[in-house]
């Protein structure tokens, strides 16, 4: 049996915002309305990425630095890829993501998720000067029914990449 359906291509793309969040499908129908609800973006105005753990990684440069590497080289690609990105927004969720327990010697703490946001936000700043950097955590509200977007700041703690981030943009080394 063929199926055919088309769609449409966008012609040209110029994203100014790449998004990253987490892949947890709990999320899912609040992550979709995200760029149109809470950005106010248009189709082809971003980037929406969403890789296990999405910028969770990026707070632990030392105790998981090849996650913390993968995850900041992917966002530096892509950033370089279409530099029309302008800002960067990065979303956790609330609700222990999933990724903390791959986290070696780690103990999960409730609401850690907008700490770590931040930590990582602070490491983009460093990586990504020239970019605005915005955090959002996806809390759980009304007993874990609802997801509210909350805005997190970016920490005055100041991480080291693990890695020379001045050198290429190439996924691996």
């Amino acid at each position: 049996m063929n199926f055919r359906k088309t769609f449409r291509v966008i012609q040209n793309p110029n994203p100014e915002v790449l998004i990253v969040t987490c892949f947890d499908p709990r999320f899912e129908e609040a992550m979709d309305a995200f760029p149109y609800e809470v950005l106010h973006l248009k189709k082809g105005a971003f980037i929406l990425t969403k890789p296990g753990g999405g910028p969770t990684p990026l707070a632990y440069p030392v105790k998981t630095p090849s996650r913390c590497k993968a995850a900041a080289k992917q966002i530096m690609f892509t950033c370089n890829k279409f530099p029309s990105i302008v800002e960067v927004v990065l979303v956790s969720h609330g609700g222990k993501c999933g990724y903390y327990s791959t986290i070696p010697h780690h103990y999960y703490e409730d609401g850690m998720e907008e700490d770590d946001l931040s930590l990582g936000g602070s490491l983009m700043q460093i990586i990504l000067p020239k970019h605005r950097i915005n955090l959002y955590n996806a809390a759980l509200i009304n007993g874990g029914r609802e997801t509210e977007f909350r805005r997190v700041p970016i920490s005055q703690e100041i991480l080291t990449p693990p890695f020379d981030w001045k050198k290429s943009y190439q996924l691996s080394h």
